[in-house]
């Protein structure tokens, strides 16, 4: 049986972010993205990375 695939689209729309503040921005995405994976993991659900 496959496994459901879970697919996040982020979209942040501000014209006037800047480079710096949008990276940033991405960094909060990736850890939070990590966080939610590890307590997938924690309760028995099989992800790749």
């Amino acid at each position: 049986m496959p496994r459901p695939e879970i697919k996040f689209n982020v979209i942040i729309v501000e014209p006037q972010i800047t480079r710096e503040e949008n990276e940033r921005r991405f960094e909060r995405v990736k850890e939070v993205l990590a966080k939610i994976a590890l307590d997938m993991q924690k309760k028995g659900i099989n992800i790749d990375e």
